[in-house]
């Protein structure tokens, strides 16, 4: 299992949407990440940002790199998480956020280019 359990998706736009996530603790990505104390890579964050911007935005294009990553706190199993995706077409830039009710977890930018 490597997704999230998405529990709702919010499409604000063509260019925005938030979904709401729980992050199982059966994903594959705790596995040695780390022995006692498993918590979320921040590559498979930056992923699935990626994945889910390209699936329910219009971003486009391939991974080009990236600005301005913050990883604020860490991400545990069983959390529940909203994730924010912005894309602006002008700039071949997605932004996103990973935060709950309480706190900001990470957040960034993702450049694309390439089409």
């Amino acid at each position: 299992m490597n997704l999230p359990e998405i529990l709702a998706i919010h499409r604000e736009s063509a260019s925005s949407c938030r979904i709401d996530m729980r992050i199982q603790p059966e994903l594959a990505f705790f596995t040695g990440h780390f022995p006692g104390l498993p918590i979320l890579p921040g590559v498979v964050q930056l992923h699935w940002a990626m994945q889910y911007g390209q699936q329910y935005t219009d971003a486009a294009g391939v991974f080009l790199s990236m600005e301005n990553i913050k990883f604020l706190a860490v991400v545990l199993p069983e959390m529940r998480l909203c994730l924010t995706l912005n894309w602006q077409a002008d700039k071949h830039v997605l932004s996103f956020e990973y935060a709950s009710a309480e706190k900001k977890y990470s957040a960034g930018r993702l450049l694309l280019g390439g089409i």
